[in-house]
């Protein structure tokens, strides 16, 4: 399936949130950023699988449980401030887009609806910060067929039709985490309600969808590092999406799935499973930016620190560290503290200017040799040019031969701070549940002397049928 048809277009996304310091609209809209790709040396699209359920107070920070923290502390998924910090991360750690956990349009879970508005807070800042983005529709929770449907209709509406949604063979892409619910019967006319003919990706070794399947993408399962070798030896699983994750290592309070994946297999999980991934599919999913409960997320916590970050940077080849990533955390400080100069500082960061930002935030550009991106500010006196589910939260086990459950977890070791990679211009651009869940699409200081020009997320996851057990 691939041919696109007429795709409607509809309004503006959805609603922002008042209560989570938001910022001003006129900011959040302020348009497409003016910048270049960043350079990497695997050609290859990453995009990060990112949960949109928190909230402050809320279910996933207050009941699921977790073993890790993140370093900015609980966030709701919708404060634009928690939304520009992560977008910035993954934006300088190499990351080309994000694929969101999404429920769909359903309102049969109570904390549905808000996981849904998240989604939409996130979807409207990604071109700004020059990401792509796509859903991972989870159907568990549709009603019925119908209920699919209507969701379908939303995606017609609200994303293919936007210009940064991620596209393979010049369709959009959308991903199910499954199927779990609609039957293979059923999915030509479910997706037909998306206007297109889209390259559809279910859960791995997953047949539940019949023949409209163009691919499948790897996940979080019992047999860790060996089943996803597996995985990409198979040559019944279409177009495969490579996998790459930390660990696994759940808190649910019911103690599922009660196995593990450890972090160090091979000597460090993630890169283990980065290798394994080379040669195999045109893009990478990354499981996951931030499920606390399974524990396979690659955001900054206080237990791994930037640790899968940084590893990232170095095994895509961004010249880009972990300087450049604490920048992004100052800057995320300062919004708290309602800092006037923070709008011109992202603004810059967005643009790869890092003089520029830390000339806002009285901060030391890091100087870096190599290649990237390229800076518009102005100054610096640097040489060369840089810049360049499972999830499981019940009992959660399915699976589509045989039967397995899935998931992810683990921890890893944090590292320090080192010096990275960074914009600056002058006399040189360089520049720089395993189902069960809690949500999710898953289964079973010195200022710079530089004056750069400056532009500018209860309803328990009903307990134990959140997070993917689904193989």
């Amino acid at each position: 399936m691939k041919m696109m048809t007429a795709i409607a277009t509809c309004g503006a996304l959805g609603l922002l949130l008042a209560a989570c310091g938001v910022a001003p609209v006129e900011e959040q809209e302020s348009g497409k950023s003016q910048q270049q790709a960043l350079q990497k040396s695997d050609a290859r699209k990453v995009y990060a699988h990112l949960m949109p359920w928190f909230e402050t107070p809320g279910f996933h920070w207050d009941t699921v449980g977790r073993h890790y923290n993140p370093q900015i502390g609980p966030y709701h998924s919708g404060d634009y401030n928690v939304i520009e910090y992560q977008l910035l991360l993954m934006k300088y750690a190499g990351i080309d887009g994000v694929i969101i956990d999404w429920p769909g349009r359903s309102t049969m879970h109570q904390d549905l609806p808000a996981n849904a508005e998240n989604t939409e807070q996130i979807v409207a800042q990604t071109a700004k910060f020059g990401l792509e983005f796509a859903v991972c529709f989870e159907d568990q929770y549709a009603t019925d067929t119908g209920d699919a449907i209507n969701s379908m209709h939303w995606v017609r509406d609200h994303y293919f039709n936007q210009p940064n949604h991620i596209k393979l063979n010049g369709v959009p892409a959308l991903y199910v985490f499954g199927p779990q619910k609609i039957a293979a019967g059923d999915w030509p006319a479910v997706l037909a309600a998306t206007g297109a003919d889209p390259m559809f990706f279910t859960l791995w070794y997953n047949d539940k969808a019949g023949g409209v399947r163009d691919g499948t993408f790897g996940w979080i399962y019992s047999d860790g590092v060996p089943g996803v070798r597996n995985y990409y030896d198979r040559a019944d699983q279409g177009t495969k999406v490579p996998v790459v994750y930390p660990g696994f290592n759940a808190a649910y309070p019911n103690g599922a799935p009660g196995w593990s994946v450890p972090y160090n297999v091979e000597g460090d999980t993630f890169t283990t499973l980065y290798n394994a991934s080379k040669g195999v599919g045109e893009t990478l999913q990354i499981a996951t930016w931030n499920d606390y409960t399974e524990g396979t997320m690659i955001e900054p916590t206080n237990e791994f620190g930037y640790k899968y970050l940084v590893s990232l940077q170095k095994l895509l080849g961004v010249t880009y560290g972990q300087a450049e990533l604490e920048i992004v955390r100052t800057l995320f400080d300062r919004r708290k503290a309602n800092d006037p100069k923070a709008a011109a500082a992202s603004t810059a960061l967005i643009n790869w200017d890092l003089a520029g930002a830390c000339a806002q935030l009285g901060c030391t550009a890091p100087v870096h040799s190599g290649t990237g991106g390229s800076a518009n500010g102005s100054a610096g006196s640097n040489s060369g040019s840089a810049g360049t589910t499972s999830r499981n939260g019940g009992t959660g086990n399915t699976s589509a031969a045989g039967s397995a459950s899935m998931s992810n977890g683990g921890v890893a070791s944090a590292s320090g701070g080192t010096a990275s990679v960074g914009p600056t211009a002058g006399a040189a651009s360089n520049d720089a549940d395993s189902d069960g869940d809690g949500g999710g699409c898953s289964l079973g200081s010195t200022p710079s002397s530089a004056s750069g020009s400056l532009l500018f997320a209860v309803a328990l996851l009903m307990a134990a049928s959140r997070r993917r057990a689904t193989s």
